[in-house]
């Protein structure tokens, strides 16, 4: 065994952050666009789930946010943002490696990875919840 001891290289925080806000602001009416699409389709989804004046909060019964049907359309919800998050992050990585953009293959790509993605999206949920 060796008794040299070799320091290891610092995070660098500082460059992390840096090189994230660049490949998004390089990337940013993708990721604009995603974000946007994302948006709708989800408040269409409460919309759709639990009506219009629940989903804008005009409902008089404060009890109706926690119904069978919110719960349906937070899960809906998670799925989406989980599609999101997978398209978004193979784009960066894409973008960083210096690859060209291929939208249709992420989105194949995401599809594969949802379930997981939602599931860990459902248990940060309830672990920022209980926090």
């Amino acid at each position: 065994m060796s008794d040299t001891y070799a320091p290891k290289e610092p995070l660098g925080v500082g460059s992390i952050l840096s090189e994230s806000f660049s490949i998004f602001f390089k990337c940013f009416f993708p990721i604009i666009i995603i974000t946007f699409l994302v948006s709708v389709i989800g408040l269409m989804i409460s919309l759709f789930v639990l009506g219009t004046e629940t989903t804008l909060g005009l409902n008089p019964d404060p009890f109706a946010f926690y119904s069978v049907q919110s719960g349906i359309s937070v899960i809906l919800q998670q799925v989406i943002y989980a599609f999101a998050v997978a398209i978004i992050v193979q784009l960066a990585y894409d973008f960083k490696n210096g690859t060209p953009l291929r939208y249709s293959q992420y989105m194949s790509r995401a599809l594969t990875f949802i379930v997981p993605l939602t599931v860990l999206g459902i248990v940060i949920t309830i672990a920022a919840g209980i926090g």
